[in-house]
């Protein structure tokens, strides 16, 4: 589709921004539902969010994706936040309403879709590790406790920011059992799902987050890198027999739901996931 004087336009904001797969398939969804709409990459300098989030707007922004570092960053520019995003205390998606900014966070979404389509795998009773206590850990957990998880244990080598991981869990879902696991003692046989929340496994950060003792087919294992497809961590883990699932697929769900906010469309998930393949 050829942009012209009527094409609208939506987004992604962070710093640096060059490397993001969002406009390869947001681009995509847009033309296979038909929508004279074009999503482009904004690499913002630090200290000039709120000019560029001001400019944005004035210019008819129809919505946003936001990356690091200003997920949470956005939110005191922002009108109001859903209750993910309140939660979680971060927003990856604006939504401009009606003159009002309109905060979303649909990462968690994105992962439990991911978690249910590709390992068919319900987390609902069941008992999980997260590895990591930043703001990826936090959707995910979040997530995790609106779908009535079991149990719920934070791994990270900073355990003050597990502890208060921990903390937000319990506070929003008292019927999950979250505690901070202990560093020297993880069995992680004893869990139905492991999640490495942490860039550890990227290339430039390689490494295990977490070492891998017995696994059965029956557990899932997923880390939300999507680069490399496979880490060592996933590598281990489907030696052992575990099912295991990377990041792109989160990516997508999550930019499904952001699509679906912004244009009030259901989002052709297919071709969306289409285009990012092929890139």
């Amino acid at each position: 589709m050829h942009a012209n004087g009527q094409t609208a336009f939506a987004g992604i904001i962070g710093s640096p921004v060059g490397h993001s797969l969002s406009p390869v398939f947001q681009n995509a969804a847009f033309e296979a539902v038909g929508l004279n709409w074009v999503y482009l990459a904004f690499d913002i300098a630090p200290g000039e969010l709120q000019k560029s989030i001001a400019g944005l707007s004035a210019c008819g922004c129809r919505g946003l994706n936001i990356t690091m570092p200003y997920k949470r960053d956005i939110l005191p520019l922002l009108d109001d936040l859903d209750e993910t995003a309140l939660r979680v205390d971060a927003a990856n998606t604006i939504e401009f309403r009606n003159g009002k900014l309109i905060g979303h966070n649909t990462d968690g979404a994105g992962f439990i879709k991911s978690l249910r389509q590709d390992a068919a795998f319900d987390p609902e009773g069941s008992d999980a590790l997260i590895i990591g206590a930043g703001g990826a850990a936090r959707s995910i957990s979040v997530a995790l406790g609106q779908v009535g998880v079991r149990s719920l244990k934070i791994l990270n080598r900073d355990t003050g920011k597990a502890e208060r991981l921990v903390r937000l869990i319990g506070s929003y879902f008292p019927d999950c059992l979250v505690e901070v696991a202990d560093s020297g003692g993880v069995d992680p046989a004893g869990f139905d799902l492991l999640v490495n929340a942490t860039s550890v496994g990227m290339e430039n950060n390689p490494g295990l987050p977490l070492m891998l003792e017995a696994l059965t087919p029956a557990q899932v294992v997923y880390d939300i890198i999507y680069w490399p497809l496979e880490t060592e961590f996933l590598r281990i883990a489907a030696e052992k027999g575990a099912q295991t699932i990377n990041g792109l697929r989160m990516l997508l769900f999550q930019g499904a739901e952001s699509f679906s906010i912004w244009t009030g469309l259901d989002a052709p998930v297919e071709h969306m996931g289409a285009a990012l393949k092929e890139r």
